[in-house]
């Protein structure tokens, strides 16, 4: 999450671990609101303003067709893709079922991924595929290198929407 102080007053963002270390107080509508979104496989971020509760945002990512036809394209070569995501678990299986990806890793910090490739490359090869669907290719960029060294430790790398990177 993040926080700012703003003309004086603290704003917090982030999720609901985050505004528990702060103290922060959940009212039941907040709570049941923002856990049918979590039930939609939206991501929650919260939104404190001077230690009060103030609401939430709800985001949802869209697969790209790329990503879809990339993945299809793995499944004809009886290649079974993981999804390691920092996301909440509901997002990720929302994700993972457009996909019909059938193992997920979620609430992956980048030491986590990383681990992760690592014990796999002990019983096979390793892919690491990371897409952000409706972000510009320098986000993009940042996110192929970006997890740790994930991207720059896997035996296979893939860029779904065909953007150059470099390690």
């Amino acid at each position: 999450g993040v926080s700012a102080l703003i003309e004086g007053k603290m704003i917090l963002a982030g999720n609901m671990e985050m505004m528990t270390e702060n103290r922060i107080s959940f009212n039941q509508d907040i709570t049941e609101k923002a856990e049918g979104f979590l039930a939609q496989g939206c991501t929650v971020i919260y939104v404190a303003f001077d230690g009060i509760l103030a609401g939430f945002l709800a985001l949802s990512d869209t697969v790209r067709m790329e990503s879809t036809s990339m993945i299809s394209r793995l499944h004809s070569l009886n290649v079974e893709p993981v999804l390691l995501t920092g996301d909440h678990e509901n997002a990720a299986a929302a994700i993972a079922g457009q996909l019909h990806i059938k193992e997920v890793q979620a609430n992956c910090l980048p030491e986590d991924k990383l681990n992760f490739i690592r014990s796999c490359q002990e019983k096979t090869t390793a892919i690491f595929l990371q897409s952000r669907s409706e972000r510009k290719q320098t986000v993009r960029k940042r996110d192929f290198t970006d997890g740790g060294g994930c991207f720059r430790c896997a035996d296979i790398k893939a860029s779904p929407g065909g953007y150059p990177f470099s390690l």
